[in-house]
């Protein structure tokens, strides 16, 4: 990985320092020379503009008081960089681990599911408002519990269950409860209550009855789930619980929540899928059978092999009750908590500060186990009553000379420090981050890409790039063997990109491929378009880009692993192909104006945009000349846009610079020729950190002048 530094930096830790004065201040750190200036502002519109989008008939949490013990054990699965959500639970794991239960399929679907830096899997504690809020004022100093490092350490494709391992100390000023659980079948008839973050909203609570047990729930050919019957549940671990919502709603987001039975008082499993209308009692014109949730069972989970990370047998009980979550003191933060060193860009590092002031000065010694694999610069750090929050660094280097310098290796560093208890005991405590020393090969990340030039031509190995190390494979990972490419444009030009599996038969993998700009993000608006096809031979993807001059661009081309609820497991081999051809740009515009964009084909014209974070790209085909008047100033709009206007070779003619809070911007006489194609970019500006029950747009108007 490249070198750490605080300038233009990716923020990997994402806490907020809420008051100088507060006990409790962890402090951001930054990692990477990196294309991110990934600051507090990003970590909170990703999570701003998911509040009030749950359905109407969704019930606060915090509407339930009595289940306030269950609403501590909830947090929210999320990567900022994807802007996915899941929800999960806390439970304990053996010794100091703690785990977050959550549905397998929430790691098939996590975002782009090629490997973005580990650090970057985050969870939100007390993700929750007040019951019935409409309102929240201050975004950063509401939902300031966050933490970030997670690993998947479970899942099963059989039960839809999965599990991660939080690489992180909580803090336990924070209150944080540990669900208690069973790895039981109870077979139907019983009432249950869910927590949950639908839509990747706030914490809502809803209410329901089982009224079957499931062996397997799979999806056909037309993605229609289909109940199969045969096995026995009575000789066979049945797999889910079908179940009705009787009050409140659960829908996307939901997914991995868990299922708290009521008379047992524990959770039993954990939410899978679901069908028909979101709120009882009505009916969901696109999907108008019965509605019905169906939870993944962790009794079938354990014989499935849950019961391995609680270093059990399938033939012991598997189970906990509920408790608050304690740990000795101080307890510590790991910014950039698995380091990644690429041996071709040096030494990379992470980060160390303790969550609570010490007593006294606090040092921690730092042990590589493999010492023929990576050394660390310092090996001890002291902190004292003054500079606790501060991080302190730790270079991480490959060693020269190494053994398998071919090979992607995990490495381990042992953190060893005093702790006292509450009963005022001294002792010490040993934590072990883990790492990656990435193989000395071109393409392994978005840190070291293989450059291209147009026309290219290239075959890869994606055995070699699926290292068979617990942190990264698709065996124990969401993530799945890439190779990335960068390419800078020399011109505004059009190409074409296709990506095949590189042989036949049993070891040919489909392939797709991602487009992404500078940031490694698609939230600029790249004009493109991907398809499946079968030429040169099945299982191939084209893609057609309009890439404009000087910009740069990561091609990442990946297998086609489209997990669905649950489907199979998927082996990962073979060799893939990839070829860059020119096209004339005027065709691959053409080819990239795909129906989602909006066409103005006269004026005046206007339109209400919803809109989210990510640029909305309208297109302007007129026949004759004109000059124009472009305006977003209305009372419908209500938040500020930058509108850039580009015309057919992507030249930017004319731009407004981005607006302020909900500012409305205007972009007097235009002038535009007829027969040519223009492009109105409009890129909304970052949501106030307060945010009402309502929907975003702009209103943009485009009037002859």
């Amino acid at each position: 990985m490249a070198r750490h530094g605080p300038r233009n930096a990716v923020c990997m830790l994402a806490f907020i320092c809420i008051a100088a004065s507060s006990k409790l201040c962890l402090s951001k750190v930054e990692f990477f020379d990196s294309p991110f200036n990934y600051t507090p502002d990003d970590e909170d519109k990703s999570i701003v503009y998911r509040l009030f989008t749950a359905p109407s008939c969704a019930i606060d949490s915090t509407c339930a008081p009595e289940f306030d013990f269950l609403q501590h054990a909830v947090v929210q699965i999320t990567n900022p960089m994807t802007s996915n959500f899941c929800t999960g639970t806390l439970l304990k794991g053996p010794g100091d681990k703690i785990y977050v239960l959550s549905a397998y399929h929430c790691l098939a679907f996590m975002g782009k599911r090629f490997m973005y830096p580990w650090s970057t899997f985050s969870i939100i504690f007390d993700y929750k408002l007040p019951c019935n809020a409409s309102y929240v004022e201050d975004v950063p100093r509401t939902f300031d519990r966050y933490l970030t490092g997670l690993a998947v350490v479970f899942q099963d494709v059989y039960s839809d269950v999965g599990v991660f391992e939080l690489l992180q100390d909580i803090p336990p000023e924070w209150g944080v409860v540990l669900a208690g659980w069973e790895a039981a079948n109870l077979g139907s008839n019983f009432t249950y209550t869910c927590i949950s973050q639908p839509a990747g909203d706030v914490q809502k609570i809803a209410y329901g009855k089982v009224y079957n047990q499931i062996p397997s729930v799979i999806l056909d050919a037309v993605n229609e789930e289909v109940d199969v019957y045969n096995v026995s549940c009575s000789t066979h671990a049945c797999n889910f619980y079908a179940t009705h919502v009787q009050h409140g709603s659960m829908t996307h987001g939901s997914s991995g929540a868990g299922m708290f039975a009521d008379e047992l008082g524990k959770i039993m499993g954990v939410l899978s899928t679901g069908r028909g209308s979101v709120c009882p009692g009505t009916v969901n014109k696109d999907d108008p059978r019965p509605s019905r949730v169906v939870f993944g069972s962790l009794g079938g989970a354990w014989e499935h092999g849950l019961h391995r990370i609680f270093n059990r047998s399938v033939e012991d009980e598997g189970g906990a009750e509920f408790e608050e979550y304690t740990r000795a003191l101080p307890t510590i933060t790991v910014g950039n908590i698995v380091p990644e060193v690429n041996p071709r860009k040096g030494s990379t590092s992470f980060s160390i500060a303790l969550q609570q002031e010490p007593d006294k000065d606090t040092t921690i010694s730092l042990t590589p186990t493999q010492t023929d694999l990576v050394s660390v610069t310092p090996q001890t750090l002291t902190f004292t009553r003054s500079n606790w929050r501060t991080p302190q660094f730790v270079s991480v280097t490959a060693v020269p000379g190494r053994a398998h310098p071919e090979a992607t290796l995990q490495f381990d560093v042992a953190l060893t420090w005093p702790v006292v208890s509450e009963a005022g005991g001294w002792s010490s405590r040993t934590k072990t981050i883990s790492g990656v020393v990435w193989a000395e090969r071109k393409g392994n990340s978005f840190f070291n890409p293989q450059e291209v030039r147009v026309p290219f031509r290239h075959v890869m190995d994606l055995e070699r790039y699926n290292p068979q190390i617990p942190l990264i494979t698709e065996h124990n990972g969401p993530f799945i063997p890439a190779k990335y490419f960068v390419y800078t444009a020399q011109k505004t030009e059009g190409v074409a990109i296709t990506v095949c599996p590189h042989e036949r038969g049993s070891k040919a993998q489909k392939m797709t491929l991602e487009l992404l700009d500078a940031t490694w993000s698609t939230e600029n608006a790249i004009l493109h378009n991907q398809t499946e096809v079968d030429s040169p031979r099945p299982g191939c993807s084209r893609m057609v880009a309009a890439l404009r001059k000087g910009e740069t661009y990561y091609f990442v081309a990946h297998p086609r692993t489209q997990v669905t609820i649950p489907g199979q497991s998927k082996s990962l081999n073979g060799k893939a192909s990839m070829t860059i051809a020119s096209m004339p740009l005027a065709e691959a515009v053409t080819e990239s104006l795909n129906p989602t964009r909006l066409r103005i084909p006269a004026v005046p014209s206007h339109a209400v945009l919803p809109i989210t974070i990510a640029p909305v790209l309208a297109w302007l085909d007129l026949e004759e000349d004109h000059t124009l008047n472009i305006t977003t100033c209305s009372n419908k709009t209500d938040v500020g846009a930058e509108i850039t206007v580009m015309d057919d070779q992507l030249e930017v003619i004319r731009t407004t610079g981005l607006a302020r809070d909900n500012a409305c911007v205007s972009i007097p006489s235009v002038v535009v020729e007829g027969g040519r194609r223009y492009f109105i970019s409009i890129t909304p500006v970052q949501y106030q950190f307060s945010l009402g029950k309502k929907t975003h747009q702009v209103d943009i108007h485009i009037l002859d002048a």
